[in-house]
């Protein structure tokens, strides 16, 4: 496998185990490379370093609210539009999901590699373009706590957030990622929109 030859405005910074970084000379935004020919797709991901830890009590959840928002529409791709995210990114054949845990959120797509540009267009405009509104928080509240009602019924979840709770008692990781249900409930489109601002940067 060759090298990538970098961008100008990205700094070669190393290579290990066939995984090449780079950092963007202006902003610092890393970028990391691994090239593999047995198909023609490529899996494009942006991991900003937010997580449940970043968060306080009264404000448990947010990562992952955010993370649904994310989804809900940017300045470029939003359904007045008629182009959200996931009609874009669909439409091309992408498979698109994203993650949240407690030190990291992840957003990523597998699709054709000619459709690489268009990945990184919508991932560029949703990190510092996210709408947030109060509408869509009020349809993706729902989402998540129907969520949390599903977990009610797994008792391996339930032990997991009892036992961490315990052993992290002035610790973010306390807090289970998903939040606690009364944050959840109250959480503000402005709480968010601060947290965003906060942690979704290069």
């Amino acid at each position: 496998m060759s090298p990538v030859a970098p961008h100008p405005q990205f700094t070669f910074v190393r290579e290990v185990g066939g995984i090449e970084e780079l950092r963007h000379r202006e902003n610092d935004l890393t970028v990391l490379l691994l090239q593999q020919a047995a198909a023609p797709v490529v899996t494009f991901m942006v991991t900003y370093s937010v997580g449940s830890r970043n968060e306080h009590t009264g404000l448990t959840g947010a990562t992952h609210l955010l993370e649904h928002l994310m989804f809900k529409g940017t300045k470029r791709f939003n359904k007045a539009a008629g182009q959200t995210i996931f009609n874009v990114l669909q439409r091309v054949g992408a498979q698109v999901n994203a993650t949240t845990w407690y030190d990291r959120t992840n957003y990523f797509a597998l699709r054709p590699k000619e459709h690489l540009s268009l990945a990184v267009e919508i991932e560029a405009d949703r990190m510092r373009g996210a709408l947030v509104s109060d509408e869509d928080l009020a349809s993706e509240r729902t989402v998540v706590l129907n969520e949390l009602d599903r977990g009610e019924n797994e008792p391996l979840r339930k032990l997991l957030h009892a036992v961490w709770s315990v052993a992290f008692v002035a610790h973010p990781y306390g807090h289970p990622t998903i939040g606690w249900r009364s944050d959840v409930e109250t959480v503000e489109a402005d709480d968010l929109r601060h947290f965003y601002d906060t942690y979704y940067w290069p």
